[in-house]
C-alpha cells in the first residue's frame, strides 16, 4: 500500500460521502470494486477514529508527573 493509493482513496471517500450515495450505488457509478472500496473505507475511517482518539486524550495519555515521578525513580537506580 502506497501513500499515493491512500491518498487517491481518501480522495475518493470523501467524494462518496459527499454523493449521498450508497456505497455499492456510488461504486457501480464510478467503476470501482465495492470490495476495494469497504477495504479502503474502512483503513481510512479507523485511521481518522485513532487520529481523533490521540488528539481527544492527549493529556490521558502523558502525564507531566508520571513522568517526572519515573525519571526521579530511575535516576536513584542508577
Amino acid at each position: 500500500m502506497s501513500n499515493n493509493d491512500r491518498l487517491i482513496w481518501e480522495k475518493r471517500i470523501k467524494e462518496y460521502k459527499d454523493s449521498g450515495l450508497s456505497g455499492a450505488q456510488w461504486c457501480r457509478e464510478n467503476n470501482l470494486s465495492y470490495h476495494a472500496f469497504k477495504y479502503w473505507h474502512y483503513k481510512i475511517s479507523d485511521k481518522l477514529r485513532n487520529k481523533e482518539y490521540l488528539k481527544q486524550n492527549r493529556e490521558r495519555i502523558f502525564d507531566k508527573n508520571l513522568l517526572k515521578e519515573i525519571m526521579r525513580t530511575l535516576s536513584e537506580l542508577c
